[in-house]
């Protein structure tokens, strides 16, 4: 009975004298730095957190209620934030500046809402407010505006009235493997009016047909889950193709008697796509990703000269080969060992780089970002130290490995923006087929595009072979030359 090849008894001798070598500890350790100092650069202008805010207003008797809900960009509550109401009397002629009629001031709590009461009777009434921090740059709000004026009319008692912001609001929750889209919508009494939940309904229509939608029966819109809480998100992806500027999204919120509650259509379909880039936490990793792009390549190189090429090019290796072990065994076990250790730097940096993104900015990297920039790592470590174990093989010149190394660097990572610029119709973003050419240069948002929607074209599963091909092809090519001519 045939057996396969057994593995020399040396090898975990060589993989551990590979990971004491100087130079390689030194690049791991160098690897490790670039963390910290795009952290650095990052927190002298931290990526803009998207904010927004939704109020409502009624009439009570003898007074009107005001009341706020703050929250960012994916659906956290904003806790602190000032609003400042004040009405004027417009209604006894003359100009600015008119009589101040009433006044309230207040943050809002621990789930980002706040109350505001304004003692008046019914009427209507023209008020001024300030929402936030003003006067910052970037705006304090992305999405709501800081200040203005709006009206308070003479509302039915109990009528609850959207004002300043809509009540339905698009954002990104940062959940689950890729994160979400969704809706989040507004409406204070959705507990007590609907004690097992508030049916809510969304339909899409033109808005360029209809600029006033009417309200619709639940029959005629698609359910979108139940209401239970004064402000809840609700997922609501819309594919690309279905998307348009003239379309929005309209939501109504029902009692349980089926009582309309809540109407606003005011969120276009556009806004609803989940863009993974354009989250905080992708952009506070950004200049992370870029500096390490740049400087991956050069410490591939000091570690395979030190780990193998060296040593062959200097004749050092052949004394190794005296020990019972062959030189395919040889090169195999000072790849995996350096390999190995150009990944852990990866695993050890792309963690660092999170938690360092996740005290910036307030939240981690989405699980699908680690890990399509851990395979890129894992296809450039692949890549890069085949390709330099296997130049020695072929010339044993310092110079022809000097000229191979540089070359690469200046191919794939200095010049390959132009090559994108040129065929990528100007956008410098990857497409295919141009994005499965690159082993270094932008492979991991390559895979990163291909993982989450919507994909330029982009195929997994070529992406999959692509990626393979380049992590193992040098290597397999290094053991063929090895076999047939060393």
């Amino acid at each position: 009975m045939s057996r396969g090849p057994r593995i020399p008894r040396s090898v975990g001798y060589l993989i551990r004298q590979t990971w004491l070598r100087r130079t390689l500890l030194a690049a791991v350790v160098t690897g490790l730095v670039v963390a910290p100092a795009a952290a650095w650069e990052v927190s002298g202008a931290l990526p803009t957190l998207p904010r927004g805010y939704m109020a409502m207003a009624e009439y009570l008797g003898g007074e009107y209620l005001l009341q706020f809900h703050a929250h960012d960009g994916y659906g956290g509550s904003l806790a602190g934030v000032e609003f400042q109401i004040t009405v004027y009397n417009t209604t006894g002629g003359g100009g600015p500046p008119f009589p101040i009629l009433a006044e309230a001031t207040g943050a809002t709590n621990g789930h980002g809402n706040l109350k505001l009461e304004l003692p008046l009777p019914r009427g209507v009434y023209r008020a001024s407010f300030l929402a936030g921090p003003q006067g910052l740059n970037p705006p304090f709000w992305s999405g709501s505006p800081p200040n203005g004026t709006f009206q308070l009319e003479a509302w039915t008692v109990g009528a609850l009235v959207p004002i300043l912001d809509g009540p339905v609001q698009p954002i990104m929750p940062q959940t689950g493997f890729s994160g979400a889209v969704g809706l989040l919508i507004y409406y204070p009494y959705a507990p007590n009016a609907c004690p097992s939940g508030c049916p809510v309904f969304y339909t899409l229509f033109n808005s360029s047909r209809t600029p006033s939608p009417t309200p619709l029966p639940p029959s005629a819109m698609r359910p979108l889950g139940r209401m239970t809480s004064s402000s809840q998100f609700f997922s609501l992806s819309i594919p690309v193709n279905h998307t348009s500027q003239y379309y929005n999204v309209q939501v109504e919120v029902f009692s349980s008697a089926g009582k309309l509650l809540l109407l606003d259509s005011s969120v276009p379909t556009a806004q609803l796509i989940l863009y993974v880039t354009e989250s905080v936490s992708y952009s506070a990793f950004l200049p992370s990703a870029i500096l390490m792009t740049l400087l991956f390549p050069l410490l591939a190189v000091a570690a395979a000269y030190s780990t193998y090429a060296g040593d062959r090019l200097t004749g050092v290796l052949e004394s190794t080969i005296a020990q019972p072990v062959t030189r395919g065994w040889l090169a195999s076990s000072r790849f995996l060992a350096t390999t190995a250790a150009l990944c852990a730097m990866l695993a050890a940096w792309l963690a660092l780089s999170d938690l360092l993104g996740e005290w910036l900015v307030g939240y981690y990297l989405l699980p699908v970002v680690v890990v399509a920039y851990f395979l890129a790592g894992v296809v450039a470590v692949g890549f890069t130290i085949g390709l330099l174990y296997l130049v020695p093989h072929l010339s044993r010149s310092v110079t022809v490995f000097m000229t191979v190394a540089i070359g690469t660097y200046l191919l794939l990572i200095g010049l390959w923006p132009s090559v994108l610029m040129r065929f990528s119709a100007g956008s410098g973003t990857p497409t295919p087929p141009i994005a499965y050419l690159n082993p270094l240069y932008a492979f991991g948002a390559t895979i990163l595009s291909a993982l989450t929607p919507p994909s330029p074209g982009l195929s997994p599963g070529v992406l999959a072979l692509a990626g393979t091909a380049w992590a193992i092809g040098p290597f397999l090519l290094l053991q063929l030359r090895i076999r047939l001519s060393d």
